[in-house]
């Protein structure tokens, strides 16, 4: 089971995962794992965490390597937003990857930054890859097959602590 969660602050953002690796067959769990072999760090200044398949989080990780040597965090939220996830969908589709109607690409990653000096969280959904800003009411998220868990826990941490 994955769980990744992440809250957007007011002076920057906090990602956490599990720390179980599972099999591609299902969800069965293969073997425990530190929780830092799914969040990963780009230039010192980008925060990745992803859920799905390794080799898709591989080359997630390097569409935005090569983004932001491009100077993707000199650009608005959204624009970053979808120049990653479009650069994201065309290295996918150059294999083939293909969304189904049950899990859609079955590959989702969350993605904290200072864009344009301003700390921001990025979904890429699991279905399609769109990108969508964490902010406001909904400045936090949850990925994974655990997500059914840790989204009723964060909407009550949301309304009793962070008074959202």
């Amino acid at each position: 089971m994955t769980v990744l969660v992440g809250t957007l602050c007011s002076d920057g953002a906090v990602i956490g995962a599990d720390s179980i690796a599972t099999s591609t067959t299902g969800f069965h769990p293969l073997i425990q794992i530190r929780s830092d072999d799914k969040i990963v760090t780009v230039g010192d200044r980008i925060i990745i965490a992803t859920t799905g398949a390794i080799g898709l989080s591989q080359r997630f990780r390097a569409v935005v390597e090569n983004c932001y040597k491009a100077g993707v965090l000199n650009v608005s939220c959204v624009e970053c937003g979808k120049m990653i996830s479009a650069a994201a969908i065309q290295d996918f589709g150059s294999t083939g990857v293909h969304r189904t109607a049950q899990a859609g690409i079955g590959f989702g990653a969350m993605l904290a930054a200072p864009i344009r000096e301003q700390p921001e969280l990025i979904e890429f959904g699991h279905t399609d890859m769109q990108p969508e800003r964490r902010i406001g009411r909904l400045h936090f998220l949850s990925m994974g097959s655990g997500q059914i868990l840790a989204d009723p826990f964060l909407a009550f941490i949301s309304r009793v602590l962070w008074r959202a």
